[in-house]
């Protein structure tokens, strides 16, 4: 499952991507406006990518802005996913005149050979996808303008089905694009979620901000270990008028989803929020971080709401959490 979403103006819009019973790739999107937190949901519909779906594949979506201080500015939507050949493949969706007419068309990075594990998960956050190359090896494609799609190795060798998760740890799109201010989870071969901030480890240009999150994460990260393969997916949340964010990580634990997560400043919590628990084992997260935009724009905004969407025994959950608490909705 892939979840992504964007505030343009008073729109919310959400998109959850997914594939079907039978094969096929659909999407389902939701909208609300201005303070609204109760988004409407359209139905389900089918896409037509350009090769077919490998069995039980990999998918993300991550969006790109570019001008995010412009009400009227252009969206892009990638939606990535694994093929029957262990290729990844895409589709992109672009807001705005023409080219929001054509809807979902073939993303130019079908025609790139990215090979992955045969079991390998995807996720992104705009300009980081990661993947599980043929040896197991996290890998990840940072995408540049000038040289779509270069790929990083990050030397953290993922379990067989292990989930993936990438997350911004600052606001400003410049210290996460290039100054190493992201971080990846991903499980090892013995079941533990790993946290790796700064996975590329660009050491000649950490900042003194930047080593106080990595030697924060690494001395207070809990031991959390989980039967390989278990849902799990992380997300961040600014907070106050700095570069600084809260991230969470959101695991399934038995029924229940409970969370970890830090502020950067102090280490790291967990807890169990009621209206997480009850879910079905195995469902699927999602989670959504908002885009960042230029040089000079920090993002995510805190006045944003960020909705995880999963699946218990009958229906479709959405919990947005708004800083402080979380509130939910069934549908």
């Amino acid at each position: 499952m892939g979840v992504s979403g964007w505030k343009n103006g008073d729109d919310n819009n959400l998109y959850v991507a997914y594939q079907a019973a039978d094969n096929s790739l659909r999407y389902s999107k939701a909208t609300a406006s201005g303070s609204q937190t109760d988004f409407t949901w359209g139905e389900p519909k089918t896409l037509k990518p350009e090769s077919t779906l490998g069995k039980n594949a990999g998918l993300t979506m991550s969006v790109s802005v570019d001008q995010s201080n412009d009400a009227n500015s252009q969206i892009q939507l990638s939606l990535l996913y694994i093929n029957s050949t262990s290729y990844i493949n895409g589709l992109t969706y672009v807001t705005g005149g023409q080219a929001e007419a054509k809807g979902f068309t073939t993303s130019d990075i079908n025609q790139q050979p990215f090979k992955v594990a045969e079991n390998s998960t995807l996720s992104a956050y705009w300009p980081f996808m990661l993947y599980q190359n043929t040896s197991g090896v996290v890998h990840a494609l940072w995408y540049e303008s000038e040289t779509p799609y270069v790929p990083y190795s990050l030397s953290a060798t993922a379990a067989s089905k292990s989930n993936l998760a990438v997350v911004p740890v600052s606001r400003n799109v410049t210290k996460i694009s290039g100054k190493g201010f992201w971080a990846i989870f991903y499980q090892n071969q013995s079941g533990k979620i790993m946290a790796s901030p700064d996975p590329a480890f660009w050491d000649e240009k950490r900042a003194d901000d930047l080593v106080t999150i990595v030697s924060t994460w690494n001395s207070t990260f809990p031991d959390i270990t989980l039967p390989i393969g278990s849902s799990f997916t992380a997300f961040s949340l600014a907070r106050g008028d700095n570069d600084k964010v809260n991230t969470f990580l959101l695991y399934q634990d038995g029924s229940d989803i409970k969370q970890a997560w830090i502020n950067n400043d102090n280490g790291w919590q967990i807890s169990s929020p009621k209206l997480l628990q009850g879910a079905d084992r195995g469902t699927h997260i999602g989670c959504v971080t908002p885009p960042c935009g230029r040089a000079t724009a920090h993002s995510p905004k805190s006045s944003s709401q960020k909705s995880r969407t999963f699946r218990n025994a009958t229906s479709r959950r959405v919990a947005n959490s708004s800083r402080s608490d979380w509130k939910g909705r069934t549908g």
